[in-house]
């Protein structure tokens, strides 16, 4: 499977409630027909579709870097932590006088990550724990800041991959190498699915739609070939949670899938996106 991912110098925005009404509105259109037979047009409108509402989800999303899945053990840590690693260094270039600290509220992680209160704790106890997140208690009225302790997050993926680190330099190409590319996790799916699994896997699925329609590779229903060992591996998930997150996106309506082939069985997956 071809892999779409987010560049790591992309910009993340904060909550748009208009892009959102219009995602909503774009997805609405989903349940106007019985699962499974939802009329489909030809590959321009497909093409057009795929196009637009990307362009809608590209307002709200966040990085998600597979590498600190693997290093956290955590999905949601690592998406607390690739969201907090781009504010620390927004604050390091922006406002160096602050050296990297930033401060959010539970809800606005919520509306950043789609993480809720309980996520975010666990999320943040594992973070805390393994010393990659600060936390402080600062300014009046008193908020709680956070800051991504580099140092210690460079060390411990070169100590993974067994490559020697000095310092943490943004635009070092092992620095870049250690985080690998992120994928971008569009928060309002995580609304739509009720769950975070299901969302990074919808994510990944609608970038994969979407070069598969610039190679030509999608059926005229709409569906195309979706390896679930390649997403269980690009998106450092199991087997029982990549089965539970396809289960769900089925149950929402928000995916179909088929079988084809006859000696070698492939999973056709199709986007309800139109």
């Amino acid at each position: 499977m071809v892999s779409v991912v987010a560049s790591a110098d992309a910009t993340q925005t904060e909550p748009n409630p208009i892009a959102d009404s219009a995602f909503r509105d774009a997805l609405s259109h989903s349940d106007s027909g019985q699962h499974g037979h939802r009329p489909q047009g030809d590959f321009a409108t497909l093409t057009k579709q795929s196009q637009a509402l990307l362009g809608l989800l590209g307002q709200r999303y966040v990085q998600y870097y597979p590498a600190l899945a693997q290093l956290t053990g955590s999905i949601k840590a690592a998406l607390m932590l690739g969201h907090a690693l781009y504010w620390t260094r927004h604050y390091l270039r922006k406002h160096s006088e602050r050296n990297g600290w930033f401060w959010k509220t539970g809800q606005e992680w919520t509306d950043a990550t789609g993480l809720s209160v309980d996520e975010q704790q666990s999320a943040r106890r594992i973070l805390t724990d393994a010393g990659l997140l600060e936390e402080r208690t600062s300014g009046f009225p008193r908020r709680l800041h956070f800051r991504v302790n580099l140092h210690a997050l460079g060390h411990q993926l070169a100590e993974r991959a067994a490559i020697q680190f000095t310092d943490w330099h943004w635009d070092n190409a092992l620095t870049r190498t250690l985080l690998g590319r992120p994928i971008a996790f569009f928060k309002p799916l995580a609304d739509l699915s009720n769950g975070i699994n299901a969302a990074l896997y919808l994510s990944h699925l609608l970038q994969a739609q979407r070069a598969a329609l610039m190679r030509k590779k999608v059926s005229s229903q709409g569906y195309f070939h979706c390896n679930k060992n390649d997403m269980a591996s690009l998106l450092v998930m199991g087997t029982k949670a990549i089965r539970n997150a396809r289960a769900k996106l089925r149950s929402c309506k928000l995916i179909d899938e088929t079988l084809t082939g006859r000696y070698q069985v492939k999973i056709m997956v199709r986007v309800n996106v139109g």
